[in-house]
């Protein structure tokens, strides 16, 4: 059987560049009903760092896309929980190829949408303060 999400982003990241076109398409095939499902958000980590190994044009845009692609996830239920926050801290803050501002403003952009959130969120909220 083929494997279309291997093939999907060698076609994606073979000229070395992600385009504003490419990711509109991504965002048009991933979202269901206005979100994206968790499962999508595994294929865009594993296209993201492709990126990160081969693109070098398109970059900072795609880390956008993929950090709103995260909270829009996140807030699927319109609230962050201990399962969000895990999710959260494995794609978003344990990484080290986002820049410390992205992940500053994803947090506060988080924040001020979420309509509960998880009392370990302050935690981490404070930690990438600091």
């Amino acid at each position: 059987m083929a494997d279309y999400r291997s093939l999907t982003i060698k076609l994606i990241t073979g000229n070395g560049k992600i385009a504003a076109h490419e990711i509109k398409l991504l965002k048009k095939a991933l979202f269901v009903d206005g979100r994206l499902p968790e499962e999508e958000l595994g294929f865009l980590a594993e296209l993201r760092s492709e990126i990160i190994n081969k693109a070098s044009k398109g970059r900072t845009k795609f880390d956008e896309f993929y950090l709103k692609c995260v909270q829009n996830t996140c807030l699927a239920n319109g609230a962050v929980g201990v399962q969000e926050m895990e999710l959260i801290g494995k794609r978003i803050i344990e990484d080290d190829t986002i820049k410390p501002s992205m992940k500053k403003k994803f947090l506060d952009a988080l924040k001020k949408k979420a309509g509960a959130i998880a009392p370990e969120f302050d935690d981490l909220y404070a930690k990438l303060k600091k």
